[in-house]
């Protein structure tokens, strides 16, 4: 097996050293250890060598949980923003890109999900939308 270069090591380290309780990592804390690289590079470099290395790093391995509030909250995201992914992935700084689209398109396999979810998305909608018009009152 051909040896990792001592920035993964590092990587690996702080990833380890930075998961929440919730089983998130605080990808901004990592990244202040390498100033080279922005937070997705970061999390691109990282979760590649983890689809590779799995077996030796179990504890590594986990899938995000979504809540109910969640989803409804990534589909009315959606709907305001369309799909722009990194004003989207400001809402959830703990998910990778990937992982965000990734759940808004299992999402819209779902219709009868998306259905049941109505009535949340829609009361975070208004909450999202009141929340911006505030933002821009106070800039």
């Amino acid at each position: 097996m051909a040896a990792i270069d001592p920035s993964l090591n590092s990587l690996v380290s702080l990833v380890k050293s930075n998961r929440k309780p919730c089983n998130t990592i605080d990808w901004y804390s990592v990244q202040g250890h390498f100033p080279m690289y922005t937070k997705i590079e970061l999390q691109n470099k990282f979760y590649g060598y983890l689809r590779k290395h799995k077996q030796e790093n179990p504890d590594l391995v986990h899938n995000h949980k979504w809540t109910e509030q969640e989803k409804a909250q990534i589909l009315s995201l959606v709907k305001i923003h369309g799909k722009n992914w990194s004003i989207i992935q400001n809402y959830f700084p703990d998910l990778t890109l990937i992982q965000l689209k990734n759940k808004y398109q299992q999402l819209r396999q779902k219709p009868g999900q998306d259905r049941s979810l109505a009535d949340l998305c829609n009361e975070l909608s208004i909450q999202l939308i009141k929340a911006e018009k505030l933002l821009e009152k106070l800039q």
